[in-house]
């Protein structure tokens, strides 16, 4: 008798111990999930096994892109707020870096374009190091045009177009005299 309620002892004991450890854990995942999008964003990279070597951050409609350059690729990240402290992934737009670079061997910049949420487009896109771009054109439907001017060692760029349905966008990449070095013209999206 005495060793049944021992072990009966024991055993409520160790349930007491499991079930802290449980509640403990569910109140760390709680409080993991309340996420700025810096961290979200910094975690999908870890996932990846990834370091971004550029980024840049633009947002539209209420959401977050962040249009990366890693070792492995070019990639742009959409996020969302869940809530008002909580963000999500919500969409991934990615490029290896093995087409990129026989893209950007032949045409000196690869972009492409995301359509958001009201009708208008992002274009991002990467540009060749070697031939000097320092200015980015976007002209779209040959009436507007949108510039985008790179810091140095920089190859990635991004443009928020107010056009919601262009008929032509052509991406152009400028030197430092003002010369075009790279174009690509697209008709279709």
């Amino acid at each position: 008798m005495m060793k049944k309620k021992i072990y009966i002892t024991i055993i409520a004991f160790m349930f007491c111990i499991i079930i802290i450890f449980v509640g403990k854990s569910l109140k760390l995942n709680s409080i993991e999930d309340e996420s700025t999008k810096e961290i979200v964003f910094n975690k999908i990279l870890d996932s990846k096994n990834v370091t971004a070597l550029e980024s840049i951050e633009i947002e539209k409609d209420g959401k977050t892109f962040f249009l990366t350059l890693t070792e492995n690729e070019v990639t742009v990240i959409e996020l969302e707020p869940r809530n008002d402290s909580n963000w999500r992934m919500s969409g991934e737009y990615c490029i290896d870096n093995i087409v990129l670079h026989d893209f950007l061997e032949v045409n000196g910049l690869y972009w492409d374009t995301i359509l958001v949420g009201d009708g208008t487009l992002l274009i991002y896109g990467i540009c060749s190091l070697e031939l000097g771009i320092k200015e980015i054109r976007a002209i779209v439907s040959s009436r507007d045009t949108y510039v985008y001017t790179l810091e140095d060692n920089r190859q990635l760029f991004f443009f928020d177009i107010n056009d919601k349905n262009p008929l032509t966008i052509t991406v152009q990449g400028i030197n430092d005299f003002n010369s075009v070095v790279a174009e690509h013209l697209r008709s279709e999206y």
